[in-house]
């Protein structure tokens, strides 16, 4: 039985290295995910005034840019998922898996002794919006999601390079 090619077929089939188009990928989304993030982020700022939001615009950039770095982690894992499995469905399974587990062992980790170790291995516990707002952009906090974002990134590269596609 003869098997339909998949646009990825289609695509690898052209002049194009494997690590261009996953790199080429990686910065649309990342592109992509900024222009929301400055979307988001300009309405909010210029009506905060206006509703009594009391929160300087310097802090209101500092939780975009959290926000970003934190959505770019996941997605760079649901990216790398992807790659590797050669399954969209699988790349976004697993990163609101991720999302999801890590979320309830930050917030569990909070009130219950023994998972609280755990806690600093969430990208939960490194999104910092609150001190964001209030005092000054956590750079370390920051740093520690792009860090993550960016092994997680090559590792997506290294798997998509070493997938063999079907016949």
């Amino acid at each position: 039985m003869r098997r339909k090619n998949t646009p990825l077929d289609l695509l690898l089939a052209q002049p194009i290295s494997r690590s261009r188009l996953y790199v080429q990928k990686w910065i649309s989304v990342v592109i992509g995910i900024a222009i929301l993030s400055i979307a988001v982020a300009i309405p909010v700022i210029l009506i905060g005034d206006w509703a009594g939001l009391d929160v300087p615009q310097a802090n209101l950039w500092a939780a975009t840019a959290q926000l970003f770095v934190f959505t770019v982690f996941f997605s760079a894992l649901a990216l790398a998922t992807s790659a590797g499995t050669g399954r969209r469905s699988v790349g976004v399974a697993i990163a609101a898996g991720v999302a999801f587990g890590s979320y309830l062992i930050d917030g569990f980790g909070k009130s219950i002794d023994w998972l609280e170790p755990w806690r600093v291995i969430t990208p939960w516990y490194w999104y910092d919006v609150s001190a964001a707002l209030t005092d000054r952009m956590p750079w370390g906090s920051f740093a520690v999601l792009a860090i993550a974002s960016l092994v997680v990134a090559v590792g997506g590269l290294v798997f998509f390079g070493r997938r063999n596609l079907r016949a």
